[in-house]
């Protein structure tokens, strides 16, 4: 499971984190594992596995969202998953 901010403040941190989340997918796709991203602005989404190569396409998909975020609200997904 990798938890993404991308709320306003992942706006300044830029691209810094996109390699240790690609290296996080690309070894549990290596160890046939699935993967669940959790967009912390998308509160009301259940929470997924997927494969790697899915997973891969999903993280080049998110984009930074114009508001803050807030984390606590992500708890319900988590709980549910």
């Amino acid at each position: 499971m990798i938890l993404l901010d991308d709320g306003w403040s992942a706006l300044q941190a830029g691209t810094r984190g996109s390699r240790p989340r690609t290296k996080l997918i690309a070894n549990a796709d290596n160890d046939r594992r699935g993967v669940a991203l959790v967009p912390l602005s998308e509160t009301a989404r259940d929470i997924t596995l997927n494969a790697g190569r899915t997973a891969r396409v999903a993280l080049r998909q998110i984009a930074p969202k114009p508001y803050s975020v807030d984390r606590v609200d992500t708890l319900g997904a988590l709980d549910r998953f």
